[in-house]
C-alpha cells in the first residue's frame, strides 16, 4: 500500500462533515455515541442552573412558612413535585450511561422553570413589571446556552415558554405598544439564541466527528505498523506480542499450541534467477496461501523474517477434532505444502522440482512449568531444520515428549524489518 493511497484513505471526508453540520443529525451508532459526548460535555455547567432552582424553591417554601398565610398548595407543589424533580435531574447528571433520562428530566425541569416565572409575572400585583420580564429574558437564553440541551430541545423548550408569555399578554389584553415591544423582544431574543446555539452544536458536531475520524484514523495506522508492508501479514513485532500472550494463556487454560515454520525452499536460487520483483511477487503468492488456511479467531500468521512465514495455532479445548495432537497439525501443515505447491511457481533451479515448493517444521506443545516459549520456538526451528536435512519439500513434526528430538542446532534469527 503506498503512501499516498494510504493518506487518502484515511483522511476526513469533508462532504460528510458538512452534511452533518447542516442536518445536526450523524449515523445512528455514531449519534447515539454524541448525544452521550454532548449530554455529559456541559454537565458541570448544566447542574448550576437546577441548583439555582433548587434553592430558590427551597427559599420560596421558607418564606411561605414565615408568612402568615402558609399557602399550603404551593408547598404542596414546591416540596412533592418540583423540588423532587430539580433533585432527580442532578442525581441523573451523575449517571452518564443514562444520558437519555437525563436529558429528558433536564428539558422538563427547564421548561416548567421557565412556565414559573411566567406565572409570576402574571400575578395580578406584579403584572407589568419590567424586572420579570427580564427574568424571563434571562431563563430563555439560559435554556439556550447554559441548561446543556441539544438544539431541538432547546428549541421545543425556549418556544413553549415563551408561547406561554404571548398568550398570556393576549387573554389580558395588553396594549397594543407593550404587547408589541413584548413579542418583539421574546422573538429577538430566541432568534439569537436559536442562531447562536444551533452554531454551537454543529461546532460540537464537527469536532466530535473529526476527533473520530482521527480515533479511527490512529487505530489504522496502528494496524498498518503491525502489518509486513510487502505481504501484507502480521510483521515479526505484533508476532513476538501475540505469541507471548497466546503462550500464557495456553498454560492456563492447559490447552495445545501448535508452532509451525514455514520456508520456501531455494528461494536465494529463485532470486537470483527470476529477480528480485518476482521474488517479491512469490513471497506474496505464499503468503496469501497461508492466510487462507487461517480460519480460526485465534489462528495467527507472520512473516517471520525473509522467506520465512510462521503460524500460530492455538486449540481452545481438549478435545478439539482440528488439531488434536501432532498427526492432525501433520495433516493441515501437508494440506499447506501442497496448496503452495499448487500454485505451480516455476522454479528452474530448484533441486526439488521444476515448482517451488516449502518445507514446514511444526511443534505441537502443552505449555506447562518445565516448558518455556524460547524452548517451544526451539522445537518449531528443529523440525524445520531436520526437514530441510531430508530433502526440503516436506513437513516434519516434533511434540511435547518426542524422544527424537534433537537440540543444540537451534539458530537465532532476527526480526526482518517490516
Amino acid at each position: 500500500m503506498s503512501h499516498e493511497a494510504t493518506h487518502s484513505e484515511l483522511s476526513p471526508n469533508v462532504n460528510h462533515i458538512e452534511q452533518v453540520i447542516s442536518g445536526l443529525v450523524l449515523p445512528a451508532p455514531l449519534e447515539e455515541e454524541f448525544r452521550k459526548h454532548y449530554s455529559q460535555s456541559g454537565v458541570i455547567r448544566a447542574r448550576l442552573m437546577p441548583c439555582f432552582a433548587l434553592m430558590m424553591t427551597l427559599i420560596g417554601v421558607v418564606l411561605r412558612l414565615s408568612g402568615d398565610e402558609p399557602q399550603l398548595l404551593m408547598m404542596i407543589w414546591d416540596l412533592g413535585f418540583f423540588a423532587p424533580l430539580l433533585i432527580a435531574t442532578l442525581y441523573m447528571s451523575t449517571l452518564p450511561d443514562h444520558y437519555r433520562a437525563y436529558q429528558v428530566l433536564l428539558a422538563i425541569s427547564g421548561l416548567i422553570s421557565g412556565l414559573v416565572i411566567v406565572s409570576i409575572y402574571f400575578r395580578p400585583v406584579l403584572v407589568g413589571m419590567p424586572s420579570y420580564l427580564a427574568m424571563e429574558v434571562v431563563w430563555i437564553v439560559v435554556v439556550w446556552f447554559l441548561w446543556g440541551l441539544r438544539f431541538w430541545r432547546a428549541a421545543c423548550v425556549a418556544l413553549l415558554i415563551t408561547s406561554a408569555h404571548i398568550y398570556g399578554i393576549l387573554t389580558l389584553n395588553y396594549e397594543v405598544q407593550v404587547l408589541g415591544y413584548e413579542i418583539v423582544m421574546l422573538l429577538l431574543v430566541n432568534g439569537i439564541g436559536a442562531v447562536s446555539c444551533y452554531q454551537l452544536e454543529s461546532t460540537a458536531r464537527r469536532s466530535f466527528v473529526e476527533s473520530q475520524e482521527l480515533v479511527d484514523m490512529a487505530r489504522e495506522l496502528s494496524k498498518l505498523a503491525e502489518l509486513d508492508g510487502l505481504t501484507g501479514l502480521n510483521n515479526r513485532r505484533s508476532y513476538d506480542s501475540y505469541i507471548d500472550r497466546i503462550w500464557r494463556q495456553a498454560k492456563r487454560e492447559e490447552a495445545v499450541l501448535t508452532i509451525m515454520l514455514v520456508d520456501i525452499d531455494h528461494f536465494k536460487a529463485y532470486n537470483d534467477r527470476y529477480g528480485h520483483q518476482s521474488g517479491d511477487d512469490t513471497l506474496k503468492a505464499v503468503a496469501n496461501v497461508i492466510a487462507a488456511h487461517a480460519k480460526r479467531p485465534l489462528d495467527f500468521t507472520a512473516r517471520y523474517g525473509g522467506e520465512e512465514f510462521v503460524l500460530a495455532l492455538y486449540d481452545s479445548s481438549a478435545d478439539s477434532n482440528l488439531y488434536p495432537e501432532d498427526e492432525a497439525a501433520r495433516k493441515y501443515a501437508e494440506t499447506l505444502r501442497k496448496g503452495i505447491a499448487a500454485i505451480q511457481i516455476p522454479h528452474e533451479d530448484s533441486t526439488t522440482g521444476k515448482y517451488l515448493t516449502v518445507s514446514i517444521g511444526v511443534a505441537v506443545i502443552l505449555p506447562g512449568a518445565r516448558r518455556s516459549l524460547a524452548g517451544a520456538v526451539q522445537m518449531a526451528d528443529e523440525a524445520l531444520y531436520q526437514a530441510k536435512e531430508e530433502g526440503r519439500n516436506r513437513v516434519v513434526v516434533i511434540k511435547t515428549g518426542d524422544s527424537n528430538f534433537r537440540t543444540g542446532r537451534f539458530r537465532a534469527r532476527k526480526p526482518s524489518v517490516a
